[in-house]
C-alpha cells in the first residue's frame, strides 16, 4: 500500500511539473518559441535618427537615414506610431514599447495579450524589417519599469511574454532589441535583467555627450563589453546626441568612428530640442537642445556618417 501511494504521489508530482512547464511556455516564461525566420535583411552599419519630421530632417541633411526610432506608449497602435510610414521611406523603424500605465506583472500574466497581438499583426503587415524593444533602459531608475521599481525577474518574465506573443501572432519580420543605458553611477548591473539569447536579436545602448571631453570609448566602451559577455548579438547605439557645449559635429564624427572601431551595427541620433521645456517628455535635469536641424556642420557630419554607414 505504501509503495502504491508513493508511486501515485510521484506520478501526481510529475504531472503537475509537466503541466507547469507547458503553462510556462505558453505564458512566455519557458523555452523560447521558434525564432522568426531569417527572411529580412539585418541592420548593418546604419545611421539613424529620432525626429518628429522624417521628411524635413532628410531634406535638411540631404541624406536618407537608415533607421528611425519611435517611442510607443502602452495602448498606442503600430499604425498610429507610423512604422509603415517610416518603412515606406526606406528606413528601418525601431519601436520602443514603453509600458506606462501597466505593471510588468500585468504584461506577463496575459491580460494585455489582445493589445500585444493586435500590435504584432500591424507590425507584420509592414512586410519589411521592424525592430522592436520593450521596457527600454530598465537598468535606469527613471522609469516605472526601472530597477528601483521592478525586479529583474519581473522584467525578464514580461520581456519573454511579449516576444512570445509577437512570435505566435506571426510577426516573423520583427527583430527584438534589448535597450539599456550606458553604464554609469545611476545604472544597475545588466546580467540579472538579460532575457536570454533566444529572446534577443540585437542589443541597444543609449548614452549622451554633454562635455567636450566625452569620448565614445569612455561613454560606451564598458557597456559594449558587458553586453558582448552576455550574448553574441549585434550591438546598436540606439540613442545618442550631444549638445552645443559638447560639440555636435565632433560627437557625430566620433560616434561614426566608434561604430567602426567596435564593429557595431549603427547608431541613432536623438534629434529633439528639449531645452526650456520644449519637450514635455523630457525628464527633469535633462533639458538640452540635441537637434542638428539648424547646424550646418553637424548636418554635414551626419550626412557623411549616413553615406559611410550605408
Amino acid at each position: 500500500m505504501t509503495g502504491r501511494l508513493a508511486a501515485l504521489a510521484a506520478a501526481v508530482t510529475a504531472a503537475v511539473a509537466a503541466a507547469t512547464a507547458v503553462a510556462a511556455v505558453h505564458a512566455g516564461h519557458g523555452a523560447p518559441p521558434a525564432p522568426a525566420p531569417a527572411s529580412v535583411r539585418p541592420v548593418t552599419r546604419a545611421a539613424g535618427v529620432v525626429t518628429r519630421d522624417l521628411a524635413k530632417f532628410a531634406a535638411a541633411c540631404s541624406c536618407k537615414p537608415g533607421l528611425t526610432a519611435r517611442y510607443i506608449r502602452w495602448g498606442e497602435s503600430a499604425q498610429s506610431a507610423g512604422l509603415a510610414f517610416d518603412a515606406a521611406r526606406g528606413t528601418v523603424p525601431l519601436a520602443e514599447l514603453e509600458p506606462y500605465g501597466v505593471t510588468l506583472g500585468q504584461v506577463a500574466d496575459g491580460s494585455q495579450d489582445a493589445y500585444l497581438s493586435g500590435f504584432a499583426r500591424q507590425a507584420a503587415a509592414v512586410r519589411s524589417l521592424v525592430l522592436m524593444s520593450f521596457a527600454p533602459e530598465a537598468n535606469n531608475s527613471t522609469y516605472p519599469w526601472g530597477f528601483r521599481s521592478a525586479t529583474p525577474a519581473a522584467l525578464v518574465t514580461a520581456w519573454r511574454h511579449v516576444v512570445g506573443v509577437f512570435r505566435r501572432a506571426g510577426a516573423s519580420n520583427v527583430r527584438w532589441v534589448w535597450v539599456v543605458n550606458a553604464a554609469g553611477p545611476h545604472t544597475s548591473p545588466l546580467p540579472p535583467m538579460w532575457p536570454g539569447a533566444g529572446w534577443v536579436d540585437y542589443a541597444g545602448i543609449d548614452g549622451y555627450a554633454t562635455h567636450p571631453y566625452t569620448t565614445f570609448t569612455g561613454l560606451f566602451g564598458a557597456t559594449v563589453a558587458q553586453v558582448r559577455r552576455l550574448a553574441k548579438v549585434p550591438v546598436l547605439i540606439t540613442e545618442t546626441a550631444a549638445d552645443a557645449a559638447a560639440g555636435r559635429d565632433r560627437w557625430l564624427s566620433e560616434t561614426a568612428a566608434g561604430v567602426r572601431a567596435y564593429r557595431l551595427a549603427g547608431f541613432i541620433w536623438f534629434d529633439i530640442d528639449q531645452e526650456d521645456g520644449k519637450d514635455p517628455d523630457a525628464p527633469p535635469g535633462n533639458r538640452h537642445d540635441w537637434s542638428i536641424d539648424g547646424d550646418p556642420a553637424a548636418l554635414a557630419a551626419f550626412r557623411a556618417a549616413a553615406e559611410e554607414q550605408r
